[in-house]
């Protein structure tokens, strides 16, 4: 980091404040774009710039970092000076992280019908449910060793009469492999912004 005083540190504060990035990570950013900036002219190119974000793990073409430099710049000098670098950045992360929030809702969605497709009356999935729902498409396997399936994936240790079943959370949980998420947690921060609403 470099020496600055506390005034130009406040004004940079104030300068970027709309971002949503501290002082820290505005820091970051003014040593990676002053390390990419080649030429030394205080600006970026959109090769420039197209190399900086690779090397902050964002994978923009090159007529997306064009289109991003046409967006973000003030000048028409097709060159992005910090601020403007900053103010690029940044929306590109809040985009991205919206992207990976509508992914995971449509998955946490798609998981719900899954497991009411398969769930029975009871809401448990059960061998009975789970057999039906796989001759549906003609998969034949034996309800005993469905069974012996869902005593196998049973975390939460439902049970319906004297059987192990499978309720939502187990279902969440079997499904947390494929999705690399919590389900549970995500069903849970759903539910409580819901309630605030």
């Amino acid at each position: 980091m470099s020496d600055e005083s506390d005034s130009e540190r406040v004004l940079k504060n104030e300068m970027f404040e709309d971002d949503g990035l501290s002082l820290d990570q505005i820091d970051e950013l003014f040593e990676t774009f002053t390390l990419f900036d080649k030429d030394y002219n205080g600006a970026l190119s959109a090769k420039e710039l197209t190399v900086v974000m690779h090397s902050i793990n964002m994978h923009p073409t090159a007529d997306e970092a064009r289109d991003m430099i046409m967006e973000g710049e003030t000048c028409d000098d097709k060159l992005i000076d910090f601020p403007e670098f900053v103010s690029i950045l940044a929306r590109s992360a809040m985009s991205s992280q919206s992207r990976q929030e509508s992914h995971r809702k449509q998955l946490v969605s798609g998981s719900n019908f899954a497991f009411e497709s398969l769930a029975d009356e009871s809401g448990f999935i059960t061998s009975k449910s789970l057999s039906r729902a796989l001759n549906k498409v003609n998969e034949k396997i034996d309800e005993n060793e469905i069974q012996k399936l869902i005593d196998e994936s049973s975390i939460y240790r439902f049970r319906c009469g004297n059987k192990l079943v499978l309720g939502k959370q187990d279902f969440n949980c079997l499904l947390e492999s494929v999705y690399h998420f919590d389900l549970n947690q995500e069903e849970e921060e759903n539910s409580e912004q819901t309630e605030q609403l």
